[in-house]
């Protein structure tokens, strides 16, 4: 189920990212009136959050990965939106930055304690080891026990 909540949280975060900056994109280079751009901007905002809602503390990976679900969703949207169909390369390219995402965010080193909520070791902001379970937010006052 965790892994079904973060293909979701990528897809979320690759809607709001594109879909924000294509209107922004809109606004400026094809003079869109400015509430598009401003809609755009709080789209984009939002992206921002939405990755904070991964269950990994791990912001590099994190972003690394999204990084691969956002070269295939821009093709995606690119072919929905604007018409532009991707060609054999495109489609290539999707499926090898598709596999380094499995690897990076699904490797078996963190499916270990990812799935089976074993206690595992992240920092917290101020650099300390901390153990715990994955996922848990570590910030003054989080109201989730460690």
């Amino acid at each position: 189920m965790d892994a079904i909540r973060s293909v979701g949280l990528f897809v979320a975060a690759g809607l709001a990212e594109i879909g924000g900056g294509y209107l922004v994109w809109r606004w400026l280079r094809e003079g869109s009136p400015w509430p598009v751009g401003l809609a755009g901007t709080v789209i984009l905002v939002i992206y921002g959050v939405i990755p904070t809602f991964q269950p990994s503390n791990d912001f590099g990976r994190v972003y690394a990965a999204y990084g691969g679900v956002f070269v295939i969703m821009s093709l995606l949207w690119g072919w929905a939106i604007d018409g532009h169909r991707p060609d054999n390369y495109d489609w290539l390219g999707a499926a090898i930055v598709a596999v380094g995402v499995a690897v990076i965010f699904f490797s078996p080193h963190r499916l270990h304690s990812y799935f089976r909520n074993e206690p595992c070791c992240v920092r917290s902001a101020s650099g300390a080891r901390v153990e715990g379970k994955p996922g848990k937010l570590d910030f003054p006052g989080n109201p989730v026990a460690r």
